[in-house]
């Protein structure tokens, strides 16, 4: 038998008439008064935050469920954690997690989680976040106790956009990787294990101690960077989201805001930029996310700019994890 859920609205409206048989009625009113409350009850509980019901014992238990919105991100969670709860990046098979859009489901299965791990808004990562309704108590904001000085953002490369009375307006783009300052890697896992202890208490010691481990090869990365030099070293860069990893290694990056791969056509429009730009600040290497493709890399070569790959981390390495490439990213910055 099937049941459709019937408001008060509609009875009061008679877009519902009732059937000429009292005892009929009646008993339909019941039904729907009785589903009406179960329907409150079970919206009540869907919004309890870290919460799901145990079918089995009638009883409520938090779940172990941690959404991460990014690799880095769940690298760091998991490492804190532990293997008792489970950190999700349902973003991973994206091709590019930051555009990732999340389906309705998704979204549902999100919301039942017991904690979501972003970076926040001073350098928000996961561009569908502005457009989902999360519950703020499981939102732990990775970046909320860094000081505004600490991000970075790139005034000549504006983001438009619309939202609330205000209406089309735009902001300086903020950069969204942070973790690639292991510095601020630091940082983020001290606030990702706070948020941890504030959610499961009873599991802090655990974290605490996972957090110290962790800070330990963090320590480690920071370590390894190229230290002061006589001279400033000036490298070029193919966009702005690697100005945490460079500044880190005190260099003076020149972000090119130019396509990392430009098809024939597109080199063309672009080459007068990037000539006038370069000609501004002479630097002999460019650090980009990928390989370049001809005719830009026969042009590098021709200017004698060499090449050297940096990973962004947007997904989790074949082999290794955030602390390998990592330090392979720094280790390419020493020369």
């Amino acid at each position: 038998m099937n049941y459709s859920l019937v408001s008060h609205d509609d009875l009061r409206s008679n877009r519902i008439q009732p059937s000429p048989n009292r005892a009929g009625f009646q008993s339909r009113w019941r039904l729907v008064r009785q589903l009406n409350v179960c329907t409150i009850a079970a919206l009540v509980l869907g919004c309890t935050s870290g919460r799901n019901t145990d079918s089995d014992s009638g009883t409520l238990e938090k779940t172990n469920r941690i959404i991460a919105v990014s690799y880095a991100l769940q690298y760091l969670t998991e490492r804190i954690a532990g293997e008792s709860y489970e950190v999700e990046f349902p973003a991973a098979s994206s091709p590019n997690p930051r555009t990732w859009k999340p389906t309705v489901d998704e979204i549902a299965s999100m919301q039942r989680a017991g904690l979501v791990v972003v970076n926040g808004s001073g350098a928000e990562y996961a561009q569908w976040l502005v457009q989902t309704t999360l519950p703020q108590s499981i939102i732990c904001s990775s970046c909320d106790d860094l000081k505004l000085r600490e991000l970075i953002s790139v005034k000549d490369f504006q983001i438009v956009h619309s939202h609330g009375p205000e209406g089309e307006h735009s902001h300086a783009y903020m950069v969204p990787y942070p973790w690639l300052d292991p510095a601020i890697a630091i940082r983020q896992a001290e606030t990702i294990a706070a948020g941890l202890k504030k959610n499961w208490p009873e599991d802090a010691e655990l974290f605490e101690s996972n957090l110290s481990s962790l800070k330990a090869d963090l320590k480690k990365l920071v370590a390894a960077l190229p230290g002061p030099r006589d001279e400033t070293v000036r490298v070029y860069t193919a966009n702005p989201h690697l100005k945490y990893l460079t500044r880190a290694a005190g260099m003076e990056d020149i972000h090119l805001l130019w396509f990392e791969s430009p098809t024939e056509a597109e080199w063309e429009s672009r080459q007068a930029e990037f000539e006038k730009r370069t000609a501004e600040i002479e630097a002999t290497r460019i650090l980009m996310t990928d390989e370049p493709a001809e005719p830009l890399a026969s042009y590098l070569s021709q200017r004698n700019v060499s090449v050297i790959q940096i990973n962004t981390l947007d997904h989790q390495p074949p082999e290794g994890d955030y602390l390998t490439i990592m330090r392979q990213n720094i280790d390419r910055l020493k020369w």
